[in-house]
């Protein structure tokens, strides 16, 4: 071969080649999501939202934001909010979708969790259990983030107007401060409720917090005893799971008697503290009757007057309760409460304990 047509050959095989390569580099992947820190928000902030459901979120919304080092463009992270239960490990997701990285940071709204718990931000494509042992908890110690001090509150009113507790309010709430929570729900339950406002006398649950570490103390505590509308015919004595007694009669605080209702007269919240205090009012009647229709109620001529108070850091609840009279007559009154005390140990409450009898 002539000296020129080899020097046009050998030409002609080295840019084959180097097509050849550029052909088979293959295209930049993106990095796997190592790590990430939850910057925004800060730690223990407060949030106070609107409370949906005795469940892990609540109907408001939180700005969260960090970084994750080393990450590509298009990357996706699940912002979790993590707590453990009495030996139960939990893990929520706040977010149906994903959020995407951009310059090795997020930034995204999710939704606020109804209890304090701390915030992780995994990327999309790892696994994790929302549900486990406090043993088989997942590992989230490369996704820092800050505790979050989250409750949510919501006052409702029966609009049904075919309903017997039309136009009758109730409340319920999740607390959670830096070292305990509070669970609380109305006194009277009415059409408008939801939850545990469903029951007469009024829940409260309280836990103990150590930073995302839950153990429940009592659960119910306080309320009057809702469980004689609960008994139904042949279920025991009249006086079975009554809240109260009024001038000889069993009684329990309901959500409408003649023309009263039961009412949320005020809330107060202070969002530098997280301490909050409901007042609310509710009449009793007197359980007259009980058979195959359900149980039958009667005015007492009593009102229940009642003021929830929550502070010291979420380790102290009080319950304030005054009995008035709507009649403008004088009633003997005899208070029952049921207390029981939730058992850390056996992961279960201990049967509910009903008081001897308070007489005003």
């Amino acid at each position: 071969m002539h000296p020129s047509q080899l020097r046009r050959a050998r030409r002609a095989a080295v840019a084959s080649a180097a097509l050849t390569a550029g052909l088979l580099v293959p295209s930049a992947a993106h990095a796997a999501v190592t790590t990430t820190n939850v910057t925004t928000p800060s730690p223990d902030t407060l949030f106070d939202s609107q409370l949906e459901s005795f469940g892990n979120v609540s109907g408001g919304s939180m700005r969260v934001a960090g970084t994750a080092p080393g990450a590509s463009d298009g990357d996706a992270v699940v912002v979790y909010c993590t707590y453990t239960l009495t030996g139960a490990a939990y893990a929520i997701p706040l977010s149906d979708e994903p959020a995407e990285v951009e310059g090795q940071a997020f930034d995204a709204q999710v939704s606020v969790p109804s209890l304090p718990c701390r915030l992780h931000a995994v990327p999309a494509d790892v696994d994790i259990d929302t549900s486990t042992t406090e043993a088989d908890a997942p590992d989230l110690s490369a996704w820092t983030g800050p505790r979050v001090l989250s409750g949510g509150y919501a006052s409702t009113t029966d609009e049904d107007p075919g309903s017997e507790t039309f136009g009758a309010q109730s409340y319920a709430t999740i607390r959670g401060q830096s070292r305990g929570l509070v669970a609380s729900s109305s006194a009277a339950p009415s059409g408008g409720g939801f939850g545990l406002g469903g029951l007469g006398g009024g829940v409260f649950l309280t836990a103990l917090l150590d930073d995302t570490y839950y153990r429940p103390l009592f659960g119910p505590s306080a309320s009057l005893s809702f469980l004689a509308g609960l008994i139904g015919p042949g279920g025991g004595s009249p006086f079975d799971g009554a809240g109260a007694v009024v001038d000889g009669q069993p009684a329990i605080p309901y959500a409408a008697s003649g023309d009263e209702r039961s009412k949320v007269l005020s809330r107060t919240y202070d969002p530098a503290t997280g301490n909050q205090e409901v007042v609310e009012e509710a009449p009793l009647v007197a359980i007259v009757e009980r058979d195959s229709g359900g149980v039958q109620f009667e005015p007492t001529g009593v009102r229940l007057h009642r003021t929830t108070k929550q502070d010291a850091e979420g380790r102290r609840l009080s319950v304030s309760d005054q009995f008035v009279s709507s009649d403008g007559a004088a009633h003997h009154i005899e208070a029952r409460y049921l207390q029981s005390l939730y058992s850390s140990l056996i992961g279960a409450g201990a049967p509910g304990t009903i008081q001897e009898p308070a007489s005003f």
